[in-house]
């Protein structure tokens, strides 16, 4: 629960329009939430190789779409 609240209240400020779920700078917010409760777990379950895997995969994604928003927005 107190994640899904996060979630939304950091998506207020990043919202383009009222009803947007999908941009590219909520899908980062969203993404790093989701980097934070992986980092958390990771750290309480080193040998959890399967966590791991699937941090980085988010923690690469997260970064593309930084490097999407900074190309799409500073030209």
């Amino acid at each position: 629960y107190k994640l899904c609240y996060n979630i939304l209240m950091i998506n207020e400020y990043a919202k383009l329009h009222e009803n947007d779920v999908g941009s590219a700078q909520v899908q980062v917010n969203n993404l790093t939430l989701e980097l934070s409760r992986l980092e958390k777990h990771c750290k309480e379950n080193p040998k959890d190789l399967h966590s791991l895997r699937g941090l980085k995969a988010i923690a690469d994604h997260r970064r593309r779409l930084v490097k999407y928003i900074n190309r799409k927005y500073n030209h």
